[in-house]
């Protein structure tokens, strides 16, 4: 970049010529070659703006605070049935109010290994609140352990 020392990108001006590994150029290009450099930090200065906002207007779940959702109390469960189940509490630590979350449950066989993930919907939880939550596993697929792998939110 430019400075007032008179570098720009590696080249370096003096009252004759600019000198860089290459060859020398004339002193009449300097002018070119600043508007050229404060064009660059310009753009740079622009690109890092709109990046910035991307982040904050687009963080979504990070903006709002993922953290200040979760789900305490994990269990896996047999219902009344017979029924697998998962069931837990889903804290909102947050100022807004949920309408909707997706608890994405993994399940894994007894040596560890994935098995697949099934979905579980908890509805109106208001802020700063929690709502305890149960969701039957319909699969056929031999499972021992769930862990909440996820959980989504509008």
């Amino acid at each position: 970049m430019y400075s007032p020392g008179g570098y720009c990108l590696g080249l370096r001006a003096d009252s004759a010529s600019f000198h860089s590994t290459g060859p020398t150029l004339p002193l009449v290009l300097l002018p070119v070659i600043r508007v050229r450099c404060m064009i660059r930090r310009l753009l740079a200065a622009l690109l890092l703006l709109i990046v910035g906002i991307g982040a904050v207007a687009c963080g979504g779940e990070e903006a709002r605070g993922e953290a200040n959702i979760r789900v305490i109390e994990p269990r896996l469960v047999r219902t009344p049935s017979g029924r697998r189940a998962f069931s837990g509490t889903l804290v909102n630590a947050g100022r807004q109010p949920l309408s909707i979350a997706q608890v994405d449950v993994a399940l894994y066989d007894d040596s560890g290994s994935p098995v697949e993930t099934v979905r579980i919907e908890v509805k109106d939880v208001a802020a700063r609140d929690s709502v305890d939550f149960s969701g039957t596993i319909d699969s056929d697929k031999s499972f021992h352990q769930a862990q909440v792998k996820s959980i989504l939110t509008p």
